[in-house]
């Protein structure tokens, strides 16, 4: 990459800034897409509760045949430099497709009596994690986030090559894909893409592991008269016991799994909060 060019993208404080030589452990996390940024963030939002509401349906429905259709054209998007893909130490890096796809909807339908919406289906389904949510994502709005870019490129007048291509586009109102043409921009013979900086983060708001550590964890601290793990200081003052707590609610989706089932108006409560905050800004 030109040295002025990149010194001109760094120099972008709207977009998240990310290093193009390699991917960045960073996701998009479709909760944190607020419609209230602008036009191409509620058309991106719309987009991608529809996609989900269609999914769940599935789910409800048992319609595995859907899931296999709707997944058809679903790929790794390395336009974005995002995820695990380029990152040799770590051994998640495969290439997302539809078999990731079904592979969610089959471990959704393992717990289905244990989920309602898809949150639950991120924080609850096995094989569910940031780096699937986000390219889910990434393909249902690639269109907004094509059209962010080449703003961001207009705005800024960045030297960047366009090359004509086609891409297949999932229309999530008539529930099917199309196949569209595009002006791509191009760095160094590869697609990019520039995201709002907002959307990005190195975890997921519905993720087991968020769920745990800002509601379980700290439900089961605060409440210990549920297990009776304390401990006690030289004053005789009584504390809860972490190391303990920890031990008997570990860090796993069970363990949150199992929450939700003893506790589930504290769990709704807690999720519908985040949905406020986030996905019904």
């Amino acid at each position: 990459m030109q040295k002025e060019l990149e010194r001109k993208i760094r120099s972008i404080t709207e977009i998240q800034q990310l290093d193009f030589e390699h991917d960045n452990l960073l996701f998009i996390d479709p909760y944190r897409i607020n419609e209230q940024d602008g036009e191409l963030a509620k058309k991106a939002k719309t987009k991608i509760i529809k996609f989900f509401d269609i999914f769940f349906r599935c789910i409800e429905e048992s319609d595995r045949a859907k899931v296999v259709y709707i997944g058809k054209h679903l790929h790794e998007i390395n336009a974005t430099k995002l995820g695990y893909t380029k990152i040799e130490t770590i051994p998640n890096g495969k290439g997302f497709s539809q078999k990731d796809l079904v592979q969610i909807y089959d471990a959704a339908k393992e717990v289905e009596d244990s989920i309602e919406d898809m949150p639950d289906v991120f924080v609850l389904a096995e094989n569910v994690g940031p780096d699937k949510v986000s390219d889910i994502t990434t393909n249902i709005i690639y269109e907004e986030l094509l059209q962010f870019s080449l703003y961001i490129i207009r705005k800024y007048g960045l030297d960047l090559k366009l090359e004509r291509k086609f891409k297949y586009i999932f229309d999530v109102f008539e529930e099917k894909w199309i196949k569209k043409e595009f002006d791509i921009p191009v760095i160094d013979n590869e697609e990019i893409l520039f995201l709002p900086e907002k959307i990005v983060e190195s975890y997921e708001i519905f993720s087991y592991e968020t769920v745990y550590k800002k509601l379980v964890y700290p439900f089961y601290k605060t409440n210990t008269a549920i297990h009776h793990l304390i401990r006690f200081l030289k004053n005789n003052e009584e504390r809860p016991d972490c190391k303990k707590i920890k031990e008997k609610y570990p860090l796993k989706r069970d363990t949150v799994r199992e929450f939700k089932e003893n506790f589930p108006q504290d769990y709704k409560r807690y999720k519908d909060q985040m949905q406020k905050n986030y996905w019904m800004q």
